[in-house]
């Protein structure tokens, strides 16, 4: 398959202040992803609290990633979900 991209990052959620939110770009499911984060022994504080499958993650006209579309993507994702 596609080699995976991935971009977590930080949005505002009212009940716990922030939450840790997971864009990727690749071939896997976003259930099977969370669900392996979830089994990998991280600490449970640095694991996202929502897991996305994205078409592309918008970059910059200079090749670093544009947080604020990232940010709208996210918070566009979890108010739908």
């Amino acid at each position: 398959g596609r080699p995976v991209r991935i971009a977590p990052f930080m949005i505002a959620d009212a009940v716990k202040g922030e939450r840790i939110v997971l864009l990727f770009v690749g071939d896997k499911d976003a259930d099977d992803v969370a669900r392996a984060l979830r089994k990998s022994g991280m600490p449970p504080l640095m694991i996202p609290g929502s897991v996305f499958s994205v078409e592309f993650l918008p970059k910059l006209g200079s090749g670093k990633w544009d947080y604020t579309g990232l940010k709208a993507i996210a918070n566009n994702l979890v108010a739908v979900k």
